[in-house]
């Protein structure tokens, strides 16, 4: 894992670059249904006769955002690596990944990265990971 989300040398082709998204994507839609669940969970067991009930419930619903933030930060930092290699792929620098952050921009910027093939061969940041004249020319 450390290999494919957290280093920054090398390249990474579009279909490995999907891939990779949508499992981060997956586990971030995870984590959040199961924060949700958790919290419903809490809400239904909570004794709702008490006189501390409602500041009881702020403190888990606080719990419960703290955590979710928590681990939008940790797969966010998943998401740079294979950022930064896929911009090396098609021969820019990891810098233009600040480009996502910009609204309106990081439109354009996202469909640059899902649709434009990278360099054909070596560039500055490594070979080609593609074999060319195959069916997995992605």
């Amino acid at each position: 894992i450390k290999q494919e989300y957290f280093t920054y040398q090398g390249r990474l082709n579009r279909k490995s670059y999907f891939y990779r998204v949508s499992y981060i994507l997956a586990a971030a839609l995870t984590v959040k249904l199961v924060l949700e669940l958790c919290s419903v969970i809490f809400l239904a067991f909570m004794n709702t006769n008490g006189v501390g009930t409602w500041a009881l419930w702020k403190q888990a619903d606080h719990l419960f955002s703290v955590l979710a933030k928590t681990a939008v930060v940790l797969l966010a930092c998943c998401q740079v690596g294979p950022e930064i290699k896929r911009l090396h792929d098609q021969g820019n620098s990891g810098w233009w990944a600040l480009l996502a952050l910009v609204p309106g921009v990081n439109l354009v910027y996202w469909l640059r990265q899902y649709c434009c093939r990278g360099d054909r061969g070596s560039n500055a940041y490594g070979h080609d990971s593609v074999v060319h004249g195959t069916d997995d020319e992605y």
